[in-house]
């Protein structure tokens, strides 16, 4: 007997595993999106130094190694630079 696909998934969310590529931990893709997005963005993009800036704020909330993966990948994702790009490529900046 096979189990129902929407049991399945609700099961899968509930566990906080992969689902193809996405992940569904609760709270996870609010927190990126906050931070990405929503009000959190005003917060650090227009910093001197954004990434130190998001990086502060998360560590509060996820520990310093999460942390700075995070605030390295959604920098990445708001300029479309990693955050120790060089100046010439980087117009914020290093971090």
């Amino acid at each position: 007997m096979s189990m129902d696909p929407q049991l399945r998934d609700r099961a899968l969310r509930l566990a906080g595993v992969r689902v193809a590529g996405k992940d569904v931990t609760p709270g996870h893709d609010q927190l990126h999106h906050y931070w990405t997005r929503g009000p959190g963005l005003a917060k650090w993009a227009k910093s001197p130094h954004p990434w130190t800036a998001l990086y502060n704020h998360l560590v509060k909330y996820v520990g310093p190694e999460r942390a700075k993966r995070m605030a390295a990948q959604w920098h990445k994702e708001v300029f479309g630079i990693w955050p120790g790009e060089k100046k010439g490529k980087n117009p914020v900046g290093p971090g």
